[in-house]
């Protein structure tokens, strides 16, 4: 098929071009000089904010999507987490959809649809803004919230569903809340049940004498083999997982938070420009009625 065939009659849906056609009727009015540099820029600034919208939802969708499956984040810590960064990636897909009506308004000199991508993009400009803002008040609270859900997760560990902890301790190379120790001093369900491994186990190749002061799950094992935490002298981390996930919290935090204030900011440009365009559009279709 020729490629002349195709011309934006063919890929522009009917509903687009028929607001485009309506909204205005002096299309081959020339423009004069200073609308028609609003209207370049503004077009260029639109492929920056699509752009933008894109690095957003990737920024969005890839924290969320590490704490959904790769360390046990989501499931110890509720979602609560994941909230914001899915909140900021899905304002990424709306924002760079938006930047059509953008696109097509520049095209098109449509007041209608100049208007209509102007209302928009302020909308979500407001939306990023505020998800920034409680991003950076949330990283405030990270601290007590993750010791917290992490002292009550370990007091309360439960050995038909051990993958959170595990997860955690495997993808971060650490140990316990503090320090290894933790295990032993607050985690009783746990202790009781590694004493039962070493006294019950069919088949295991531990006895009393081997077994640790402080007993430690598997994953707590510099190398991973099946009960390497509960022997002595056994070479495992020996950091705890307080500070690690505080850190990557809150650096995850300000990084969608950042992200979405920054380009909230960069919106604005495109905003004064949109209504500025819309306003000479206007002025355009007045002087060419009377």
């Amino acid at each position: 098929m020729d490629s002349s065939s195709f011309d934006e009659d063919t890929i522009t849906p009917g509903w687009v071009r028929e607001i485009g056609e309506m909204s205005n009727p002096f299309q081959n009015v020339k423009l004069p000089m200073t609308s028609r540099i609003l209207k370049y820029s503004l077009f260029l600034s639109n492929l920056l904010i699509f752009i933008l919208g894109i690095v957003l939802m990737s920024a969005g969708f890839t924290v969320s999507a590490e704490y959904a499956s790769a360390n046990g984040l989501a499931e110890l810590f509720q979602d609560n987490y994941t909230a914001l960064p899915v909140f900021v990636g899905v304002a990424g897909v709306i924002l760079s959809f938006v930047t059509f009506f953008g696109c097509w308004g520049v095209v098109k000199e449509s007041t209608t649809m100049t208007l209509v991508y102007g209302i928009l993009l302020t909308l979500t400009m407001i939306s990023l803004l505020i998800a920034g803002v409680f991003g950076y008040l949330y990283r405030d609270a990270v601290d007590h919230y993750v010791e917290g859900q992490l002292s009550t997760s370990l007091k309360h560990w439960c050995h038909s569903n051990p993958e959170p902890w595990d997860s955690i301790q495997k993808s971060f190379k650490c140990c316990g809340i503090t320090s290894p120790s933790d295990w032993s001093d607050k985690a009783d369900d746990f202790k009781f049940w590694a004493y039962g491994y070493v006294h019950y186990h069919n088949g295991t190749h531990l006895n009393e004498n081997d077994f640790p002061e402080n007993p430690v799950p598997n994953s707590c094992c510099v190398e991973i083999s099946d009960g390497c935490g509960l022997m002595k002298d056994a070479n495992i981390h020996k950091d705890g997982c307080l500070a690690k996930l505080e850190t990557n919290i809150g650096e995850n935090l300000s990084y969608v938070a950042g992200a979405a204030v920054g380009i909230s900011i960069f919106t604005l440009f495109g905003i004064i420009l949109a209504f500025f365009l819309f306003r000479k559009y206007r002025e355009r279709n007045y002087s060419n009625m009377d």
